[in-house]
């Protein structure tokens, strides 16, 4: 349960954080108990440390048969709160948590119809709704990360629903996370700016309402739905995609810098293509472009939206205006410089790939010297005040790694990544955005896009990256302002790798891709 790496980090911090009471501590602490039998890796480790009488004693509980109790035991499958889950938790002499209460939320809702927008993001809603009713009827929002550019498209899609009764409106989202925030976003907006009745419609996760009846007595229908879900029910139902693009006007999709990837690119123009002179789309992005320097690519989504682009007006530039005026947190910048070399055969591989390869950022991980600096850049910002922490680790055992030597440090942290489990993922962020001591949030792939906790005032940046787009996502997550509900100042620590390209300064992230649009 504790990896290699994470055991060089505390023998070289501190030798007596490697007693075993102290280990078997920083586990508890770092992975509950029911999380470590319920999850396959941890509890398949605990199986095989059973003596031999124990094995056999467990496996008959479970009435697993076979002459060999452990491959029984590591290869069964044991279902959430199922018999056999109870026997293993009673084994183990640790109770089954009590369930969650789930917040119930229906396939359809009505919400009926009170929150402003700032002057500089009126006058983006107005240009947008020029632009959707103008030539082409496609048109991107371009706004930085924190600005609010997701309340100001909810008003754009309010207004559109204000003026055209009975309308359908399809809002495309990449994650579950992604979509709660819009259905939340969309319900605030509505109850300030509605005029009538409408529903909301979930299309991801586990929702999945029949969309062939959605159209039958409504004053209008505002749908999230998943990207990743759109794909699946197109791929069963042929007729699918047809069937909501007769129903509708406007297609919204956040984090439209993917909108020309394959598979995302068919769902835009099933949707908008098929009747094109009636059908509207709106994209929302913080970084209009796919790379950072492959001027085609970047080409080909600002052809994909007509090359229309709405931005915020500002004298000057639009970062500096806003975090003059509190609307985003003046950042602190800096730099965690780390010489590792790299073979020639990693730079050849890294050269013709569009990010990292995944190798290259596994041996980075283990590295112990870089690791080192890490945990003393987190230490630094703690000791200058910084409660709310979010670290980007290079790898899912790096995240989870570093955050191990972080609790050893006595520093609250928690990790999580793809694998963690929903239930103990929603307790974590639920934990770090309480008003309670120290968080420390280490991650891996999951916090970059559609993560909100306005009182983060540091992120560490330890994952090495090509992506302009992922890099600007990452920095996002700690930029929001006192206007905006977060800070009026901010840390973005980031390591380098001194043997890979890097970027300009983060701040001209903004107008990297004027030149294709």
């Amino acid at each position: 349960m504790i990896s290699k790496p994470a055991f060089d980090i505390l023998a070289t911090l501190n030798r007596d954080l490697l007693q075993p009471d102290r280990l078997r501590r920083m586990i508890l602490k770092m992975v509950p108990p029911d999380a470590m039998l319920r999850q396959r890796t941890t509890r398949n480790l605990l199986l095989e440390a059973l003596r031999p009488e124990e094995a056999k004693m467990l496996a008959s509980s479970l009435a697993l048969q076979g002459n060999n109790p452990y491959r029984e035991l590591l290869r069964a499958r044991i279902r959430k709160n199922s018999e056999k889950e109870s026997k293993l938790f009673k084994f183990f002499e640790e109770a089954i948590p009590e369930p969650e209460p789930e917040v119930e939320t229906n396939d359809v809702e009505e919400i009926l119809p009170g929150r402003g927008l700032f002057p500089h993001q009126l006058e983006a809603v107005k240009e947008v709704r020029e632009e959707l009713e103008g030539p082409g009827h496609r048109i991107m929002l371009h706004m930085p990360t924190g600005a609010g550019k997701t309340r100001t498209a909810m008003r754009v899609v309010a207004s559109y629903m204000f003026e055209k009764r009975e309308v359908f409106v399809v809002w495309l989202s990449y994650n579950e996370e992604l979509c709660d925030q819009a259905v939340d976003e969309f319900q605030r907006m509505w109850a300030a700016a509605g005029d009538r009745p409408v529903q909301t419609v979930r299309f991801y996760g586990r929702k999945m309402p029949d969309i062939l009846t959605l159209t039958k007595d409504h004053e209008g229908i505002f749908m999230v739905a998943g990207l990743k879900k759109m794909y699946e029910a197109a791929k069963k139902d042929t007729v699918f995609l047809a069937t909501l693009a007769d129903r509708a006007s406007l297609v919204v999709m956040d984090e439209a810098h993917q909108a020309v990837a394959r598979t995302y690119k068919f769902i835009l123009q099933t949707l908008i293509e098929r009747h094109v002179d009636d059908s509207r789309l709106m994209g929302l992005s913080a970084t209009p472009g796919r790379t950072w320097n492959d001027v085609d690519m970047d080409r080909e989504l600002s052809e994909f939206f007509n090359s229309r682009k709405v931005t915020i007006k500002t004298p000057g530039s639009p970062v500096d205006f806003l975090i003059r005026h509190g609307y985003i947190a003046k950042p602190t910048q800096r730099q965690i410089d780390y010489s590792g070399v790299l073979t020639d055969a990693e730079r050849s591989k890294i050269s013709n790939a569009l990010d990292i390869p995944e190798d290259v950022l596994k041996r980075l991980a283990g590295e112990k010297a870089r690791n080192l600096k890490i945990i003393q850049a987190v230490e630094r910002l703690v000791a200058e005040g910084h409660e709310r922490i979010i670290l980007f680790g290079a790898t899912v055992d790096h995240a989870r790694d570093i955050s191990f030597a972080l609790n050893a440090r006595e520093l609250a942290s928690n990790h999580i990544t793809n694998k963690t489990l929903p239930a103990v993922r929603k307790r974590i962020i639920e934990d770090y955005k309480r008003p309670t001591n120290v968080k420390i949030l280490c991650n891996y792939g999951i916090l970059s896009m559609g993560f909100d906790a306005p009182k983060t005032s540091a992120v560490v940046i330890a994952r090495p990256t090509k992506s302009l787009v992922l890099y600007s996502q990452m920095v996002g997550r700690c930029i929001r302002g006192p206007k905006a509900g977060g800070n009026k100042y901010c840390t973005i620590v980031t390591v380098v790798d001194t043997s890979l390209q890097g970027f300009g300064n983060v701040t001209d992230a903004f107008s990297n891709w004027e030149d294709v649009w």
